[in-house]
């Protein structure tokens, strides 16, 4: 199974021996799946896992000013999390999204199919 590390079986493998498999370091187990982390060899065939690990997000992508919210929104980010942007001075953004959602290690703009862009927000002119 990509993505995982398997533990608690060796080569050669025996009629009903079982392997347990986990998430590899920077994946998590993606919800909504089949949960099953146990794999077991009957008749020369193994049966299982029936689960998927996913690519965690890296930080969302941010600008200066801006403030990142959300309560899904805290690391380490995982495929489902959403979070929300904002203007710290509370301007109206020139560009970018105002939310975004972890899909397999990429942030995506919540509501389209697209790769998210960060907000901008104007910068404060002192004059």
């Amino acid at each position: 199974v990509n993505n995982t590390v398997v533990t608690n079986c060796a080569e050669p493998y025996d009629q009903q021996e079982t392997c347990n498999y986990d998430c590899a370091p920077g994946h998590h187990r993606f919800e909504g799946t089949e949960s099953s982390s146990s794999a077991t060899c009957l008749d020369g065939n193994w049966h299982g896992p029936f689960m998927s690990c996913y690519v965690n997000c890296p930080d969302p992508p941010s600008n200066p000013g801006v403030l990142i919210t959300g309560t899904s929104c805290e690391a380490p980010y995982i495929t489902g999390d959403i979070c929300f942007f904002e203007c710290s001075n509370g301007q109206e953004p020139t560009g970018g999204d105002h939310d975004m959602s972890c899909v397999n290690g990429v942030w995506m703009h919540a509501a389209q199919n697209l790769p998210g862009e960060a907000l901008v927000c104007p910068t404060a002119v002192f004059g």
